[in-house]
Formats: structure tokens, C-alpha cells, sequence
């Protein structure tokens, strides 16, 4: 009689147990990624925004905008129920600066800075980037609670 040797599953690569709570992780970091773009979504879409025509009046390069290279502060004047408002906002002008006398158009953000972006950008972009984190987080969790297959 020939003895049967006990054939040991070989195990594909990548799903161990390690693997498997790296890529459970992974996925619920980027669920919790794509849930906080919808939020984003919903509030730059929830209220129609209006747009402000503005004037540029000023500018200074005394700005300190984060990581940006060539921060600017600009002061703009624009009417709003009738009344003249002047107000200044940082703006990173690595893509051109806007000139003394310019007519801008800006919007207020969520955070009631002045921003130059439309809303609709906004959520578009944003939008992007959540089914993106959405299509990393379900490929993540399906592999990583995937049964082994036994060969």
C-alpha cells in the first residue's frame, strides 16, 4: 500500500492574516474617505451659492497660505444688498495674479472665506474622489474577507 501523503492547502500570496487586516484597514480608511467627499458634496451643492462681481483694489504679497509658493492677499470690493463691502483673502498665485482693476468673480466657501473656485467645481472634483476612495474601499474589503480557496 502506497501511504497517502497529507497534501498542506497551498496558500495564494497576500492572504494571510497580515495582509488581510492591512487591506480591512485600507478599506475602511478610503469608506470613511469617500463618506466625508459626500458630505463635501452635499454642502457645496445644498445652497445656491451666489456669485460676487468684484473689483481687485489691492494687493500684498504679505500672505502665508500653507505650502503655497507665491502667496498674495488681495483686497476686493464688491456690492452686496446694496452695500459697497471691501474684504481681502489669500490666494496662491502660482497660476497668474490678478491685476489692479481686475473683475473677478468669487464665491463664499463653506468656511465664509471668499474663494475663487465655483461651488459646482467643487462638488465635481469631489465627487471624483469619493467613487474613487468608494471603488478602493469595496475592492479592499472583498479582498480582504474573501475566503481562501482549498485546491
Amino acid at each position: 500500500m502506497k501511504a497517502e501523503s497529507a497534501k498542506e492547502p497551498t496558500r495564494r500570496p497576500g492572504t494571510g492574516p497580515v495582509a488581510r487586516i492591512f487591506l480591512g484597514l485600507l478599506g475602511i480608511g478610503a469608506l470613511f474617505v469617500a463618506i466625508s467627499c459626500a458630505g463635501v458634496v452635499f454642502s457645496s451643492l445644498a445652497a445656491p451659492q451666489q456669485a460676487y462681481q468684484a473689483t481687485v483694489t489691492a494687493q500684498s504679497s504679505d500672505a502665508a497660505l500653507g505650502r503655497c509658493v507665491k502667496p498674495r492677499k488681495y483686497t476686493v470690493d464688491y456690492v452686496d444688498q446694496q452695500q459697497l463691502i471691501t474684504e481681502s483673502f489669500p490666494l496662491c498665485a502660482t497660476g497668474g495674479e490678478l491685476q489692479i482693476g481686475q473683475q473677478v468673480e468669487l464665491w463664499r466657501g463653506a468656511s465664509g472665506h471668499l474663494i475663487t473656485t465655483p461651488p459646482q467645481s467643487i462638488a465635481w472634483m469631489t465627487s471624483a474622489f469619493g467613487l474613487l476612495s468608494l471603488g478602493l474601499s469595496y475592492f479592499c474589503l472583498r479582498a480582504a474577507f474573501r475566503r481562501t480557496r482549498k485546491t
